[in-house]
């Protein structure tokens, strides 16, 4: 077990302002349990976000506040959890970080609630909420709770469109869950559909895009392979046919394709649904990264999503709703003022018994004039 312990008793003297934000809770145990120490891809990616933790927790010294970081290598197993919990070196918390297995996920559950601990669930698992634990968090949302905002965005934000749902043939069970789910709802709504077969020839495409309305392409796959096949099609179509207004959605797997596949996107007009994005031109992420690599001496890993980003994004987001509502936070969600870099946060209660579920979800517009906007779903 180690301790990171932060210590700023100047600012309290030095910042009234920012003692009267925080003066509820100036003093917040966090522990974060998760299998720092495993051999695998998974290890370095546990240690990146807790080491965003930790600079989330240094920041807050200008705040004025105490924090104490706890942090366990809980291993990947019920038993390994378990062992863990008989310690109860963790029933001093204010709020958990973890677990990343869902085998695990019950044990802790049951130990933060006894505790009157929040649990925070970062990362997605089989597990969704445990009935009955009023302050588990899941923050990575589940596919159909992100799906459904997607929907919900094509159906209110870019209606009135002539739909094309492509088949690409492909068995990807992500694709296929959100086409049949929006063919479902546009045909309930009344829309403008058409199916197109992305092996279909000139006059197949024609017939499926509309030259009085704008087209709004969905495909059944968020491969890259489907992407790469279907990409050269489209635009060959909107070479020979300018009078027809084309946009395209696409999932958030296709963040990862933005090497290859930008200037594609920007041609496109191209929409993607996915809970998070991070701008590397923005300077809060910019000075993040700088202070990152100043203290552990190398850059953030290459991924998507960078996970020391995620681990300060979500310790700023509780620290501050902690201190400034302390055990009526749940109540105030809405009054949390924290900004995310890269995840935001819209805490949703699954039901009366249970805790909360993440429905926050961004649209990067990847737009013709070669600017990229941010469009956040806000209710």
């Amino acid at each position: 077990m180690k301790r990171f312990l932060i210590m700023a008793l100047a600012a309290l003297v030095a910042m009234p302002h920012a003692m009267a934000q925080f003066k509820e809770q100036t003093h917040i145990h966090l522990g974060v349990v998760l299998p720092l120490k495993e051999q695998s891809s998974r290890g370095p990616k546990m240690v990146e976000f807790y080491q965003g933790v930790l600079l989330a927790a240094d920041s807050l010294r200008r705040e004025g506040l105490f924090v104490d970081v706890e942090v366990h290598d809980c291993g990947r197993t019920a038993e390994q959890m378990d062992s863990l919990l008989a310690s109860k070196s963790l029933s001093r918390c204010d709020v958990v970080f973890g677990p990343l297995d869902a085998v695990q996920v019950t044990a802790l559950a049951d130990f933060c609630n006894l505790h009157g601990i929040r649990l925070v669930q970062p990362f997605a698992t089989t597990t969704a909420q445990v009935p009955g634990h009023v302050r588990h968090y899941v923050v990575t949302a589940p596919r159909d709770t992100v799906q459904a905002a997607a929907i919900d965005f094509v159906r209110k934000e870019l209606f009135g469109r002539n739909y094309v749902l492509v088949d690409t043939h492909e068995q990807n069970e992500e694709g296929v869950a959100l086409a049949n789910a929006m063919r479902y709802h546009l045909a309930r709504d009344g829309s403008f559909l058409r199916l197109l077969d992305i092996d279909g020839n000139d006059m197949d495409y024609y017939e499926a895009f509309s030259t009085a309305r704008p087209n709004l392409v969905i495909i059944n796959s968020s491969s890259l392979k489907a992407i790469n096949k279907f990409m050269p099609k489209l635009k060959d179509f909107m070479r020979e046919h300018p009078e027809c207004q084309v946009s395209l959605l696409g999932f958030p797997a296709w963040q990862t394709y933005t090497s290859q596949l930008l200037q594609d996107f920007y041609l496109a007009d191209t929409f993607i649904y996915t809970p998070f994005y991070r701008n590397p031109l923005a300077p809060e992420v910019k000075a993040l990264e700088a202070e990152y690599m100043r203290w552990f001496n190398h850059p953030m890993a290459n991924t998507f999503p960078r996970y020391a980003i995620m681990g300060y994004d979500l310790a700023n987001y509780f620290f501050t709703g902690i201190s400034s509502f302390g055990n009526a936070m749940e109540s105030r969600l809405a009054d949390i003022t924290y900004s995310a870099l890269q995840s935001p946060f819209l805490f949703r209660r699954a039901d009366s018994g249970s805790g909360f579920v993440n429905h926050a979800v961004k649209f990067v517009h990847y737009t013709r004039e070669h600017d990229i906007e941010i469009l956040m779903r806000t209710e």
